[in-house]
């Protein structure tokens, strides 16, 4: 799994990889709601959120997941994560 800073336009977001253990914590805070898979881009500039890429469709989830912004501990998490992999400057 990999979770994409949604930021830019016109060319490829910031993306990180999860170790499994990310990958289980992840997915453990999501909410209970239905996820679906985007079907438009997010209008604006700017940070838009995190996007979940999930290719193996692990834990019954969609191939691709829109977080937001998160809320709470996922929020949280995303952010620190994100923070850690040198993109502060972006969010």
């Amino acid at each position: 799994m990999e979770i994409e800073l949604d930021v830019f336009s016109g060319v490829p977001n910031p993306r990180w990889t999860l170790t499994d253990a990310e990958a289980e914590h992840v997915v453990s805070l999501l909410p209970a709601s239905p996820l679906e898979t985007p079907e438009t881009e997010s209008e604006g500039l700017g940070f838009r959120g995190f996007r979940l890429h999930n290719p193996e469709r692990r834990s019954g989830l969609p191939e691709v997941v829109e977080l937001g912004h998160g809320t709470g501990e996922l929020a949280a998490l995303l952010t620190a994560q994100a923070i850690h992999h040198g993109y502060a400057h972006l969010l």
